[in-house]
This record gives C-alpha cells, structure tokens and sequence, in this order.
C-alpha cells in the first residue's frame, strides 16, 4: 500500500537488547494499521531464533564488538567486519526505504547506524532513526551513534549526561504489555505445575551463564531437599557457549542420571510472561530489561550481577532495587578448580537465600508489593509517543520529567580503578574506613574479585589494592597463590627490565594487603621470608616492614630465619631496602650482639640509614634488648648532620624520641 510505514529494527545479540525492540515495534504496529517492519541483525545470535518465530522478517549483517584488548588484530577485525556490515545495511536501507529506525545499541546495531547517517547526508534515504539506551553507563559504540540519530530515549536519569541534551529523552525501559498480565493460577494449569508448589524461575540470559548453570546443578540436592519446590532452568545458549549441553553434562557427571521431575532445564523460554506469572522467585542476571520485566510481574529476586561491564552497570542495578528492598544480591567470587582459578557463584549460599525466601511468605508479599510500586507505569506509553511523532516527521517535546527512579548520587561505588583506590586510600589516611557500609563493603569485595581475574595486570594490581583496603582476609590464600607465580614474563617484557608474570608491583602490594589484613600464619611466614630475597627492590623493602609489623606475632625460629637475610638486606645497595631491614633487625632481634651488625651505620652518609638506625635502637631498647647504658654510648657516637632539607627534620624527631624514652627510664 502506498501509505504503509516501513520501519527497520535493529539491536539485539542478547535478550537484553532484543527485547525493547520488540516491545517497541509492537507499540507502533498497535497505533498503526499499516505498517511494515525490517530487522536487521547478525547471524548465530539471539535475533536469529526468536525475531523469525515472532512473525518479523529478518537480515544479517556482519559486525563486531568494540575491541577491549588493544591488539592490532582485533582493531583489524573490528574495522573490517563494521565497514563491511555497514555497506550490507546501506543495500537492504536502499531496498526497503524506511520511514524509521528503532535501534536498542550495541554493536550489532552499529553497521545499521552508519549506514543511515551516510544514506541521509547523500539524500538516497530520510529515515528519523531512534536509539534507546537501557544501561545506566553507556557503551562506546552507543556514544558514537548517538552523535548521528535524531532521538535517544534513555532509562536512568544519569544518562542523560553522556548524550546531547537537545535530542536525549528519559523515558524508562520499554516492557512488553504481556508481561505481568497474566494470572498465575492459569500460567500454572498451563505448565502443568501444581498450584502449591513454589516455583523458582531461573534465567542467566538468552547466551546462558556457566557459572549460574553450574551453581544451579550444584545447588540443585539442597533444593530438591523441599518436596514441592519445582525450579525452572534456562540455561541459554551462544555459539561460544552451549549452556543446556553444559548443564546436562555437569548434571550426569554429578549423577543424575535421571533428572527429578520438578526440575526443567531448558534451553530458551520464548513464552517468558507466562514463566513470570507463575513464579514465586527469580534468579538472574542484573540486566535492566530483566529487572524491569522482574519488577512488572511484581517478582521477588535474587540478583546474580555479571562481572565486567562497563561501568559494572549490572551491580549498580542490584544495588539501587536492594536499596528498595526488592531484590537480593548474591556476589561471583574467585573458586579454584584443577589448580586454576576462575569466578563462580557460591552453590551454598544460593540455596540458602532461595529456599529461605521461597518459604518466607510475608518476606515475598513485602518485595512483591514494592515491586509493583516501583514499576509505576509502563515506559513503554511514552517511548510510543515519541516513536509516533518521528513516524509523522516531527519531533516531539522533551520535558525529561519521569519518576522510575531516583538519580543515583555520587558515591564510591561509581568509581572504577585508579579512582577507587585513591578514594579509599584517602578514607583510610583519615581513619575512615571504618565507616563503609556492609553493602559496599560486600560489593567492594566482589569488585576485588573481578579485577584480580583480570588478564591486565593493572587491573589486577587494583585488586590487590582492594583486598587490603577492604579486609578482605578470605582471598589471603589466591594473593599468596599470586605471588608464589613465579612465570617468566614474556621476552621483550623482560628487556625492558621486567622478571614475571605477576609484576613487580603487584608482588609489593600483596604484601602490603597481608600487612593491612594483619593475618599472620605459616603461609604468610614462607612469603615474607621468600620476599626479602626477591629481585625487586620495592619488595624486598616491604618484606622489612611486614617483619615489623608482625614482630609481636613471629616465633622465635621464624626470627633466626628472618635475621638471616635481614643482616645481608642492611646492607643491600637500595635505601629503602637497608632502612626497612634495619628497622625489622630492632624489631625482632633477640641479642644485643645484633649491635654489631648494625652499630657501623652511624657515621652512614645517608641520613635515611641513620635515621632508620635511631628508630631500631628505639625498639632494642623499648623490649629491654639493650640498656641504657649501651644506647647512650651509641648515641654520642651518632653523626646529627643531614644532606638534605625537610620541614620536620625526621633524624632529629627520631633522636628527641629515643631520648624522651631512655630519660623516662
């Protein structure tokens, strides 16, 4: 017909993005007679299966992901697969003619983009083109498409900041009209589930998650422990990752060979509004159309964030609805398996919290209801309008006035890296550490967790950082794992001065991270000792310090151990070195025949060494190691001269110090 609109939609590769889409077209197609859609995807993703089966005709195009690993080849790849994605777009936009592109981002939504903004400056096509970002944080390909469509329609309110002002609408996140519709009575008549039992629904994603799949069938004797508890499983499925063949096979290798009748793994729930309604509680990801699905079938959850997103947006969304008291949050930790580490969700504690909610009724009424009231009305009304001005050639008001959720306010957990560190490093110098909630110290933990996975060892550094501003003594045993990695570092690594894998300054800070935890045990006695004889400099300054710092807690043969490397590290070429052995020489030497060792560097040219001298005689002296006497000969022996200007003349405060000590004698 000649008056028929032609509508392109693009965006998915996961549920995540798919879904919105849909929901979008379905909201034009349902305040437009005439209409005609075109989806645009990639093959061997989400849109492949479900777009065909919802009655929508698709095409494919190539694309890739931005490259996270700043590799040549991967750059190559990316440019070579989006150009030529982006010419497949530019024919089947030629072909088709739309009125309006409906994108949900991501790079399989790219070559669509571009091939638009090109067709529109040359004049071949004028389609108004549309984006909507569903993450708080948005992705670097989303940001560069944003600067060539006429809308963007975002869900949180702090996203409006990364996007032009004139043309960016908060809208919310579009949820399909069918979900929480339905009666649970009937969904359960329909399943084939008996009306009593309590229903657990998990969904870790259309690609499928591994290490809920693997949770899950760990924890799966604990839950089938409860007569009628019946738990539906999908476990998704990508061309990298087969989750229901993983899952069948982690299943029989854990002996069940026959699969109990209440438990159903499944590959894909097309028909998820009716597994919604008749569940009691959701397991899943952090994905904001998950969530927002969750919340309108009114749906207590146990959120399960994927480590790793930009701005680890999916933590951030599990932390906003449990500070609404909607949803509970379950952490990846690192798990070791076959001698190699690797993040896993806890099989235990997920049994736990679900079996404890699954059989709390008042609990589940409470976030059931705050659920609802949250979800106050469907996004999806507004984003219809503007999609309908833009079908009609005109754009419409933008009043960004929406009540879904609160701004999020600056706080520590919106820092990544380098920022972190330095904020709790300032919290700690004031003595403020202390002050961080149980939430984000649990989050900061999980934070620890994804970055000491990390392949850049900058990251992992940060998460060694981590683990000894937060305490967190339960990954003391993966840092002594680190550091006992003794792998060469790769060849042109070691030319230009490195030694292994694990760096130099990683091994530091790992002993840093002990000292903070202040855990002392024989694990923690062998790392020191091995560290005191390390190549790197800084590392063996440190060893000194722990020395110190646990002096009171070291046996007297792990003393004489440690004294037989302090007396060579004094006088170690490295001042940081020699003035860090000889304060842990005050610290744990037993006979004042040490005074030998350590009496020559009076007359040191280095005040630093001389200084350090003062502050061991201090301690000899403080544990009755030596008297009064031979200190105070010492001292008129001392040469009081320094090399260099400080406000505070540290040699001087030193002495003033042992002299106030020895005169209170």
């Amino acid at each position: 017909m000649k008056n028929k609109k032609k509508i392109v939609l693009t965006g998915g590769g996961t549920g995540g993005h798919l879904y919105p889409v849909i929901a979008m077209a379905e909201e034009v197609k349902r305040k437009n007679k005439e209409v005609e859609f075109l989806f645009i995807g990639i093959k061997g993703r989400a849109e492949e299966k479900v777009v065909p089966s919802l009655g929508y005709p698709i095409k494919f195009v190539l694309a890739e992901g931005f490259p996270r690993q700043k590799k040549p080849i991967t750059f190559l790849r990316f440019f070579f697969k989006t150009t030529l994605g982006t010419l497949m777009a530019a024919y089947y936009l030629l072909k088709f003619k739309p009125s309006l592109i409906i994108s949900t981002g991501g790079y399989t939504s790219a070559p669509v983009i571009f091939a638009n903004a090109f067709l529109s400056k040359t004049g071949l096509i004028k389609a108004k083109s549309f984006i909507h970002e569903q993450n708080a944080i948005p992705g670097k390909l989303n940001l560069l498409a944003s600067k060539l469509v006429d809308c963007i329609g975002v869900t949180f309110p702090q996203t409006l900041s990364f996007f032009p002002q004139k043309k960016s609408y908060l809208v919310g996140y579009p949820v399909r009209r069918d979900i929480g519709k339905k009666d649970k009575k009937e969904a359960r008549d329909i399943l084939g589930i008996k009306q009593d039992s309590r229903v657990l629904l998990i969904i870790g994603g259309s690609l499928g998650s591994k290490t809920i799949n693997h949770a899950i069938v760990n924890a799966l004797p604990k839950l089938m422990e409860k007569e009628n508890v019946v738990v539906i499983h999908q476990t998704g499925n990508s061309p990298k990752y087969n989750g229901y063949k993983d899952t069948i096979k982690l299943l029989k290798k854990k002996g069940w060979q026959k699969l109990p009748d209440r438990y159903h793994p499944l590959e894909y729930i097309k028909d998820i509004d009716l597994y919604y309604a008749a569940s009691d509680l959701v397991i899943c990801r952090g994905g904001s159309g998950t969530l927002h699905e969750i919340m309108a079938s009114s749906l207590p959850s146990i959120i399960i964030p994927k480590p790793g997103l930009p701005g680890d947006h999916q933590a951030m969304n599990a932390l906003e609805l449990k500070k609404k008291r909607v949803a509970k949050i379950i952490y990846e930790e690192i798990s070791f398996k076959n001698g190699k580490s690797e993040m896993a969700v806890n099989p235990r504690l997920l049994a736990e919290k679900s079996l404890t909610l699954l059989f709390n009724d008042k609990k589940k009424t409470e976030m059931s209801k705050r659920a609802k009231e949250l979800f106050v009305s469907n996004p999806i009304d507004k984003i219809g309008d503007i999609l309908q001005s833009l079908l009609n050639g005109s754009f419409p008001e933008n009043h960004n006035k929406f009540s879904f959720y609160e701004s999020y306010k600056p706080s520590l957990i919106n820092l990544e890296g380098n920022s972190l560190i330095n904020a709790l490093e300032e919290m700690e110098k004031d003595g403020k550490l202390n002050l961080l909630s149980q939430d984000e110290l649990k989050y900061l933990k999980y934070k620890a967790d994804g970055y000491l996975m990390s392949e850049r060892w900058q990251t992992r550094n940060n998460g060694v950082k981590l683990v000894g501003l937060t305490k967190y003594e339960k990954r003391i045993s993966f840092l002594l794992y680190l550091i006992k990695e003794k792998k060469p570092a790769p060849f042109l690594h070691r030319l230009l001065g490195g030694d292994y894998i694990q760096v130099g300054f990683i091994r530091r800070n790992i002993i840093y991270a002990i000292i903070r935890i202040a855990k002392w045990n024989d694990d923690v006695f062998n790392i020191i000792l091995e560290a005191l004889s390390d190549p790197y400099f800084e590392v063996r300054s440190v060893a000194g310090k722990a020395i110190s710092f646990f002096a009171e807690v070291i046996q007297k043969e792990q003393k004489e151990q440690f004294m037989e490397f302090l007396k060579r590290n004094i006088h170690d070429k490295n001042i940081e070195v020699a003035s860090e052995s000889i304060k842990a020489v005050g610290s744990i030497g037993e006979s004042n025949e040490i005074l030998k060792e350590i009496e020559r560097f009076l007359i040191h040219p280095n005040w630093i060494i001389r200084n350090a001298l003062i502050e061991a005689l201090t301690k000899l002296f403080v544990r009755k190691i030596i008297s009064k006497k031979e200190i105070e000969m010492i001292i008129s022996k001392l040469l009081l001269t320094c090399n260099d200007f400080q406000p505070s003349f540290p040699l001087k405060k030193s002495l003033s110090n042992l002299l106030n000590i020895i005169n209170k004698k």
